[in-house]
């Protein structure tokens, strides 16, 4: 959970960098909003058991006010949070890192810091529990990211799929 969480806050703040460099005036806003509205939702689910006293008869909100808890409790240890954090951000740096050789290798035009930018979007979408190991969603997510910067569909597509082949052939 800790790694999702950190994930989808390193997700939120990557929207502010997209909103400078990505699209026109809409697209900007819609971006920043996105971002807003997804630090927000961080800061709620962080507090939701101090909020949700009187409604925890119900199971639902039961269950995310015991969420909140650990969350908090989890992020607010200085060891715990600087131990998650580290390995979070590290992964995801490692990961922009092998997405940037792979794109060399494909011979795509793409750097560093546009991997560093677009990969968290990409990770926080494809672990979304609606495909098998996030085949089909992640190729989406990559070529709609990397359209963005001027890489053609194909390209993304087969960035995709060889970063996908090589992590499975790591895991085996």
């Amino acid at each position: 959970f800790g790694n999702l969480f950190c994930i989808v806050a390193m997700a939120s703040l990557t929207m502010f960098a997209w909103a400078r460099h990505i699209g026109g005036p809409g697209m900007r806003r819609g971006l920043i909003l996105i971002g807003l509205a997804s630090l927000i939702g961080l800061a709620v689910l962080l507090a939701f058991d101090l909020l949700a006293k009187r409604w925890r008869q119900w199971r639902a909100i039961d269950a995310a006010a015991t969420l909140s808890r650990s969350a908090r409790q989890l992020f607010f240890h200085p060891l715990n949070a600087l131990v998650l954090l580290v390995t979070a951000v590290g992964g995801q740096i490692l990961l922009a890192a092998a997405v940037l050789m792979l794109a060399i290798g494909l011979g795509l035009d793409v750097g560093m810091i546009d991997c560093l930018i677009l990969m968290p979007p990409v990770v926080l979408i494809s672990s979304l529990p609606i495909s098998v190991a996030g085949w089909g969603v992640r190729e989406f997510a990559m070529v709609t990211a990397f359209g963005m910067i001027g890489v053609n569909a194909e390209s993304a597509h087969a960035l995709s799929i060889v970063l996908a082949l090589t992590a499975t052939i790591a895991a085996l």
